[in-house]
């Protein structure tokens, strides 16, 4: 029986997964680790973690196995970077997608390329999340490091280096730099020289499942696996999450609602939003185009739970009493509230950088789970918003699949499918990496009828519906 390692190495958390040749689960693993923010607007990772947790975690899976695994692949955040010298070792720390500190290269950048090159080329409007303005940040800041730098990493190529010796990294990560031409599939040229780096300074692209080679000695030492182990570039976590879910062909749409929500639709052609209130880059499929919006949601019912709730020391388990209590608050009917998930600027299809967080409504008769209750509904009504952008694009979508933590809850299932006006079996939830996903049969009349607007979010009216989950295990 041959085994295979998947890794996936998240902002917070490192997990390995091994599976069979028949894909069936047969042990996991995982390990948190930290990021610090030295100063406000900053996040920054030591990357030696990134190192150490996947050893960790390797070494914990290995161990469990009859036979070591014929094969390991990787997916990672995106948009962090490193500098580092020529021995792979970290210059300083890693610069997160979290981090808000190029402001002042964005607005510089932009005065010697406009917004729209920046989307016609990469796909995506520049933005201070990305890799692009955190190299002009480096080069405005830490001149000699800059200098000295042998090489830009991202996680990804980071850790080949680490596995295999060579620097190699996925299409779906390259492209999330803004250096990165989504026509040729390559490093552009124009945009690295507005950064001030070279191609021998950064990675080699490959689309995602290219073999990288085998591992080093040294690296197989210390994870306990053979040398033979062939390793693979995987992709950028969201897009690895996309064939994981079948997000692949043109129409499917992966809605994968962990801390974060991220709407991914699967295309063979480019859709560039004109507005830049979307991301297009490259699917892990190879050739394929992924188009993204990600926003705010499982961290808003983290911050009502841990604000509201008045469970002592409570963990994960209470987010069902949340909804429980959310479910309570629509049968009792009382005037719905407004609630704007801006915690952490709007996010899509808004895109304001400055935007807050806002409860309107409230009256001496609303209590907590109403505030549970427009919870839900304002992240449900956001996801409405991206399909309705992507629509806008010219996307055509087919069927959404929806997966992560809020995938369990059949009550924020159906709002979604209410908010969205999403139909029959156009829903899909379960387990991207335990389950098989079935479609879902929406009772009631799904749809926009029951919405009301106010301001530039739909807030739902009286909702009735009911969701019927229909879900294979395997």
């Amino acid at each position: 029986m041959a085994y295979f390692l998947g890794i996936d190495v998240g902002t917070t958390i490192v997990k390995a997964l091994v599976a069979d040749e028949a894909g069936r689960v047969v042990c996991d693993e995982s390990v948190e680790y930290a990021y610090t923010q030295p100063r406000p607007g900053w996040a920054e990772q030591d990357a030696e973690d990134w190192w150490r947790c996947l050893k960790q975690v390797t070494q914990a899976v290995a161990n469990r196995l009859a036979e070591p695994p014929v094969a390991l692949a990787l997916s990672t955040h995106g948009d962090t970077m490193v500098p580092v010298d020529a021995h792979n070792r970290p210059l300083l720390p890693a610069r997160l997608w979290l981090d808000r500190r190029t402001t002042a290269q964005v607005t510089r950048m932009l005065e010697q390329v406009p917004q729209e090159q920046w989307r016609q080329t990469t796909g995506s409007g520049l933005g201070v999340y990305a890799a692009a303005p955190s190299l002009a940040w480096w080069a405005d800041e830490h001149p000699q490091i800059f200098a000295r730098a042998a090489r830009f990493c991202l996680v990804q190529d980071f850790l080949m280096a680490r596995l295999t010796g060579r620097y190699m990294v996925d299409a779906p990560n390259a492209s999330r730099t803004l250096i990165f031409d989504l026509h040729t599939r390559d490093w552009c040229d124009p945009l690295m020289a507005i950064v001030g780096v070279e191609p021998d300074r950064l990675p080699t692209a490959a689309e995602s499942g290219t073999p990288v080679g085998n591992l080093t000695p040294e690296a197989a030492e210390e994870l306990n696996l053979p040398e033979a182990t062939l390793v693979v570039l995987g992709a950028h976590d969201q897009t690895a999450a996309g064939i994981g879910c079948g997000a692949v062909k043109p129409g499917t749409v992966m809605l994968s609602t962990g801390t974060a929500w991220v709407v991914l639709g699967a295309a063979h052609e480019l859709h560039i939003d004109a507005h830049g209130r979307l991301q297009t880059y490259c699917h892990a499929m190879p050739g394929g185009i992924a188009i993204l919006g990600a926003y705010a949601g499982g961290s808003l019912l983290r911050w009502a739970r841990d604000s509201f709730s008045q469970l002592p020391d409570a963990d994960a388990a209470d987010y069902d009493t949340v909804v429980a209590e959310a479910q309570q608050a629509e049968r009792a009917g009382r005037s719905p509230l407004v609630f704007q998930p801006h915690f952490y600027g709007s996010g899509p299809p808004l895109r304001c950088t400055y935007a807050l967080g806002a409860i309107a409504g409230l009256q001496l008769q609303h209590t907590r789970a109403d505030i549970y209750l427009s919870l839900l509904r304002g992240v449900a009504t956001q996801t409405a918003s991206v399909l309705a952008t992507m629509a806008e694009m010219g996307y055509e979508i087919a069927e959404v699949r929806m997966i992560g933590g809020g995938a369990q809850s059949d009550f924020w299932a159906q709002l979604v499918a209410d908010a969205g006006g999403i139909r029959g079996g156009g829903l899909w939830r379960g387990d991207a990496g335990r389950h098989r996903l079935r479609p879902h049969q929406l009772s009631g009349a799904s749809g926009r009828d029951g919405y009301h607007t106010q301001g530039d979010y739909t807030a739902p009216a009286s909702l009735r519906h009911r969701v019927r989950v229909a879900r294979e295990v395997s």
